[in-house]
Parts: C-alpha cells; sequence; structure tokens
C-alpha cells in the first residue's frame, strides 16, 4: 500500500470545512498548507491562535479554497484593526458570507473611505470586542446584504439594558433582521426607528437654532434623513410636542398630551401590588412619574429602578435619566411602567 505523504498536493481535496483551533499555526502556514491541500474548502475555523493584524500581511493569494470559503471564525485571537480585517481578509475571501470575530481587540469599524469589501457578508459576530462608539453600528449600514449581527460585552453597551440596545442597534442599522440570534420582527423594527426617529427630534428641539448643534446632531444620526421619509407624520415643536399638539387648543390639547399606561408594582417594598391603570402627559418627566409612584405604591424615590415596555411580550427598557420626559422613551399608550428597586 502506498504512504500518503503530506507533500502530495490535493489529498483531501472535497474537504469542505476545516478546524484548526488552537493549533497556533501561523497564518502564513495556515493559509500555505490550505492552498495546497484543501482547494475546495468552504468553511475554516482558526479559533485562539494567537494571530496579530501584522500576520495577515504574511500570506495572499488567489483563486481555489479563497473563492469557495464562506465562512471564518478568528475568535479569541488578537486583532485590533478593522481596516486591516477589510483589506486582507475582505479583499482575499470575496465570497465570504459568515465572519466571527468574537474575543479580539477591534476599537471601531469606522474607516476612512466607504469599504468596497465584504459585499456578500451576511453575518458578523462581534461579541467581546473593544467597541465603544454607535458611530461603529452605523458603519454597518455599508454592507449591504448584512442581516444577522451578534454585538455584546462590548464597552458601547455594559451600561445599558438589553431592551435598549437591541431597540437602538435595530434603529440605526437598514437591515439587521437577526439580532443576537433573535429575530427583529417588522412590528419591532417599525417601533424602534419611530422611537428613535422622537429622540432625534427631541435633541433638535432642545438646540433650537444653533446651526453648529443641529449639524452635530445630523452627523451622529445618519439615519435620520432616511426615517423621517419612512414616518413624515411624526415630529416634534420646539416645546417638546408632538405632530398636531400645538395646533389642538384647550381641552383637546390635553387630551390629545395624555397616555393611559399601567403602573406594575414589582417591588417589595410596595404597599400595594395591585397595577394602577393611570393618565400621565407625555411631558411628564422621569423625576415627576417617580413621585407619583412613591405617592401610590410607597416606593421611596431613590430605591426605584423604573422601566416600561409597550406590551407584555416587548422587553423592558430602563427609564433611567430623571430629567428626560416620558415621550423621549418613545412611551405610547397601553405602555407598562414596571416598578423595580435597587435592593
Amino acid at each position: 500500500m502506498k504512504k500518503m505523504t503530506i507533500t502530495e498536493k490535493k489529498n483531501f481535496e472535497n474537504l469542505k470545512v476545516l478546524v484548526l483551533n488552537q493549533t497556533l499555526l501561523s497564518w502564513r502556514n495556515t493559509g500555505a498548507i490550505i492552498t495546497r491541500h484543501f482547494p475546495k474548502l468552504e468553511q475554516l475555523h482558526l479559533v485562539d491562535n494567537e494571530y496579530e493584524d501584522d500576520q495577515l500581511t504574511e500570506f495572499k493569494t488567489t483563486g481555489g479554497w479563497v473563492e469557495t470559503l464562506s465562512v471564518l471564525d478568528l475568535s479569541l485571537n488578537r486583532l485590533k484593526s478593522w481596516t486591516k480585517v477589510l483589506e486582507i481578509i475582505g479583499g482575499m475571501f470575496v465570497n465570504l458570507s459568515q465572519l466571527f470575530l468574537n474575543g479580539n481587540r477591534i476599537v471601531t469599524l469606522v474607516t476612512d473611505a466607504k469599504p468596497i469589501a465584504f459585499q456578500k457578508l451576511k453575518t458578523l459576530s462581534l461579541s467581546e470586542n473593544l467597541i465603544d462608539s454607535w458611530t461603529s453600528i452605523d458603519a454597518l449600514n455599508a454592507f449591504p446584504l448584512m442581516d444577522t449581527l451578534r454585538f455584546s460585552k462590548n464597552p458601547l453597551t455594559t451600561q445599558m439594558s438589553l431592551g435598549e440596545t437591541r431597540m437602538l442597534v435595530v434603529a440605526r442599522t437598514d437591515h439587521i433582521a437577526v439580532f443576537n440570534a433573535s429575530p427583529v420582527r417588522e412590528k419591532e423594527r417599525k417601533e424602534a426607528e419611530q422611537l428613535y426617529l422622537k429622540r432625534i427630534l427631541h435633541e433638535l428641539a432642545v438646540i433650537g437654532d444653533d446651526k453648529t448643534e443641529h449639524e452635530r446632531v445630523l452627523a451622529a444620526h445618519p439615519r435620520f434623513t432616511r426615517l423621517r421619509e419612512l414616518y413624515p407624520e411624526i415630529s416634534i415643536d420646539q416645546s417638546g410636542n408632538t405632530a398636531g399638539s400645538g395646533s389642538t387648543a384647550g381641552p383637546r390639547k390635553l387630551a390629545s398630551s395624555l397616555l393611559k399606561v399601567s403602573i406594575i408594582p414589582m417591588s417589595m417594598q410596595a404597599t400595594s401590588f395591585d397595577p394602577l391603570v393611570k393618565k400621565i402627559p407625555q411631558q411628564m418627566k422621569v423625576s415627576q412619574l417617580k413621585l407619583l409612584i412613591e405617592t401610590k405604591f410607597g416606593v421611596q424615590v431613590p430605591a426605584q429602578v423604573l422601566s416600561f415596555r409597550t406590551d407584555s411580550r416587548s422587553m423592558p427598557m430602563l427609564l433611567d435619566d430623571d430629567n428626560a420626559e416620558v415621550s423621549y422613551y418613545g412611551m405610547q399608550d397601553g405602555s407598562e411602567v414596571l416598578v423595580n428597586d435597587n435592593e
């Protein structure tokens, strides 16, 4: 029987999946071995091999497996530069549809020029990196087919509730359909985008006619123009009133600015656990809502942790700014305010 040697080419030409996790093979040697022996590879897993940015430049090739590869896992390495990933990985693997970069050291996804790589990328996983700005989330809109994102345990969202993180990521991206393994329904996207638009409009209302600040706000929210096109009926005047409220007088104006909400005590400090259905003004501040709750349920203001959800199936969102009006968070008729405590 003939002995198979590692120098023979195409010994494994029909192999589709290769796992070389924790082998510490260099990027150059890995590329050379695959080029020689696995020309039709479709999935490559290179987790925890201590790859750094500079190593990515040590191997480049065209044709063969770099055109058939659709899944690449580079999690738990030492990659810092998204620009290098775009240039080397994106430039070489033109048909890549899934890229996993969990547990690296990437700080930003912002690049000087609009990326031309990863135009076929559908799934990107970036959990446990060092991403700390919303401009990185905005940058994902440069990839037209990307509809699945994993993004957790980054500095950007460590202090945010899961509900608010999800809302903002969905609203700031054009076409994310699955976020952290959970599908984004059409209704959820619409509500997230409308809430996000209201927040931007509130910012613009506060700054008034300051042109420099106006430009700064618009630069910070690249989807604003698109959201205005999607929801032209939403507007807020400089007094913080929603669309139509400024043109209505007397009782009609007051009625249109009231929200009917259910306040649900969940704190053991509450004197009653019966939900309270109450009409509150859209312009009520969170601090005023807390005073109301203290009066009705006996939970002291400093101890209160408030959140709300649009219905019983929605994820709660923290009401974490005492000076913000409830309308800033997108609270609407039928919402539920959940009263917890910090103990």
